[in-house]
C-alpha cells in the first residue's frame, strides 16, 4: 500500500531539521528478517532506556529523565529486513554518545550487530538526514515512527543535576565493554589481542 503523501512528509521533514538533533543512527540485527516486529520493538525500546539509564539511573524511571530521540521502523528493500534509524539530541557531548550508544547495542543481545558495525555518528547535515530518515515513509506512512521507543517530552529536571560520581561510573562500565572485546580467555589464561 502507497501512503506517500508528500505533505505530511514534507513538514515531518522541516520539524526534523527544526529539532536541531546531533545524532544520527542505524540499528541493525544479525538477520533482520528473521526477527518480528515485536522483538525488534522490544530490543529498541530496551537498548535506549539501558542507555538513558548509564546516564540517568534510577531517574529514568522515577523523574522521567530521557535523551530526546525520534525513532524509525525500516523493512529495506526487501521489505523484510527489520532495522531502525534514529535521530537524537543527547543532555551531553554527542560524539561520547553516539560512541556508548554503539557499545550498548552491540551488547544487547545476540541478534544485535557489533560496535564495529553499528553506525552511530554525529549529523552532518539536518536536511539530508531528515529526508533519508523518511525514505521509507511512503510505503509505511506514519506507521515508520516508532512512538514506544522514541522520547520528545522536555527533561522535567535539569540534565546537568546527574553529572556525578555515579554517571561517571555507569558511563566507565559502558565504555569497559569495548575493551573487553579484546581479551581473549583460553584455557584459563587471559591475553591481549592486537587490533
Amino acid at each position: 500500500m502507497n501512503y506517500d503523501d508528500s505533505e505530511a512528509r514534507s513538514k515531518l521533514r522541516d520539524w526534523l531539521v527544526a529539532q536541531d538533533f546531533t545524532v544520527f543512527g542505524t540499528l541493525k540485527f544479525t538477520d533482520g528478517s528473521e526477527l518480528t516486529d515485536t522483538h525488534g520493538e522490544r530490543t529498541v525500546r530496551a537498548f535506549f532506556s539501558a542507555l538513558d539509564r548509564a546516564y540517568f539511573g534510577h531517574a529514568v524511571e522515577n523523574v522521567g529523565m530521557r535523551h530526546k530521540r525520534v525513532v524509525f521502523r525500516h523493512t529495506g528493500i526487501s521489505n523484510t529486513n527489520l532495522h531502525y534509524h534514529f535521530l537524537a539530541k543527547p543532555h551531553t557531548a554527542p560524539l561520547l554518545y553516539a560512541q556508548l550508544a554503539s557499545k550498548q547495542w552491540a551488547k544487547m543481545s545476540s541478534w544485535t550487530m557489533g560496535a564495529s558495525n553499528t553506525q552511530i555518528e554525529l549529523v552532518r547535515s539536518e536536511e539530508a538526514t531528515a529526508t533519508y530518515i523518511l525514505h521509507e515513509y511512503g510505503k509505511q506512512g506514519a506507521d515508520c515512527i516508532c512512538l514506544s521507543a522514541s522520547s520528545l517530552q522536555p527533561p522535567s529536571r535539569s540534565a546537568h543535576s546527574y553529572r556525578n560520581l555515579a554517571q561517571l561510573r555507569r558511563l566507565l562500565k559502558l565504555q569497559q565493554n569495548e575493551a573487553d572485546e579484546h581479551w581473549i580467555s583460553k584455557a584459563g589464561c587471559v591475553r591481549f589481542v592486537d587490533t
